[in-house]
């Protein structure tokens, strides 16, 4: 068949190979959004950046804590000193009037007071709070533990595991005449890394925020802002990154309180004690259990395991 003039300068074949060539890219630019968009949904991003984020914390040199932080460790020598956890409540007692008449600014403790069967206890350490106007004390959130009758050696579930929260608190005499109450809830990444801490957390109708935010912000000289209006940088589901300033051992300013005591002894008896009280004129302190095999522990991205009073 004899070919027209016009054949030779036809465009068809070059309109074909454009519009292939323009589809191309365009499924790429698809296939790549969809792998973001499924990147974000299953979570694989976030692990990546965790990887990274990881990577700077354990690379960067430690940083140190604020010089007005100190933690009062329960370690394993004030066990040894003292006697088996739980102690009377009259050794707390006993550490409030130290860490007040040396000046005190905050004493947040990170476990609660429940409720004792020794009145004495109660009514004593009742009345140093009446007095005191600085001491924070925690809550924490605890999954129920199943509830079961047996009928006949047959268990009849009356309430399931799990399927509900409790908030943990101190005597409601303690709690009404402590400055704050603050949550102490820590919630793990699926890899068992600690990375976020819940500004503020609801529960059964209750509200609390993370226990150091009042702490902080009065020592800043300022009102805790409500859960909507907190200024900080706060990821899409509400927490905060914890800002890990350094491996355990190398960051914090802590003191055995067993140490603490003994010092307080020494110095009212007019000798020069091992903790002198400047060390703790105008700090806020934090007392926590350290000891292993009865403190919590966590992982952060420096080191495994990291006590949660850190």
């Amino acid at each position: 068949m004899a070919q027209k003039l016009e054949d030779f300068f036809s465009r068809t074949e070059r309109y074909r190979f454009l519009t292939s060539a323009n589809l191309n890219p365009f499924a790429v630019c698809v296939l790549i959004i969809g792998l973001h968009i499924f990147g974000m949904v299953s979570g694989h991003l976030e692990r990546v950046e965790n990887i990274f984020l990881d990577t700077f914390f354990r690379q960067r040199p430690p940083l140190g804590a604020h010089p007005d932080l100190v933690i009062i460790e329960i370690d394993k020598e004030s066990l040894q000193a003292v006697g088996p956890w739980p102690w009377p409540w009259r050794y707390h007692e006993q550490m409030i009037r130290i860490l007040k008449s040396w000046q005190a600014r905050g004493i947040v403790f990170d476990f609660a007071f429940p409720k004792l069967e020794e009145a004495e206890q109660d009514q004593n350490l009742e009345a140093v709070f009446q007095n005191e106007d600085r001491v924070y004390l925690p809550v924490s959130l605890e999954v129920k533990t199943g509830k079961k009758i047996y009928v006949h050696d047959l268990p009849v579930v009356l309430e399931p595991e799990g399927e509900r929260k409790s908030w943990i608190h101190s005597i409601p005499e303690l709690e009404k005449n402590a400055r704050a109450v603050g949550h102490t809830h820590l919630r793990s990444d699926p890899d068992g890394v600690l990375r976020k801490i819940e500004p503020y957390l609801s529960e059964n109708g209750e509200t609390y925020p993370y226990l150091a935010l009042p702490a902080a912000f009065d020592y800043l000289g300022q009102e805790l802002p409500g859960r909507g209006s907190l200024a900080l940088p706060l990821d899409r589901k509400g927490g905060l990154r914890v800002h890990w300033l350094g491996k355990w051992p190398e960051t914090f300013e802590r003191y055995s309180y067993a140490d603490l005591v003994r010092s307080a002894q020494v110095f009212q008896s007019g000798k020069e004690p091992v903790i002198s009280p400047e060390r703790i004129k105008g700090k806020i302190c934090l007392i926590g259990i350290t000891a292993p095999g009865l403190a919590v522990f966590k992982s952060s991205p420096l080191e495994s395991p990291y006590p949660t009073v850190g």
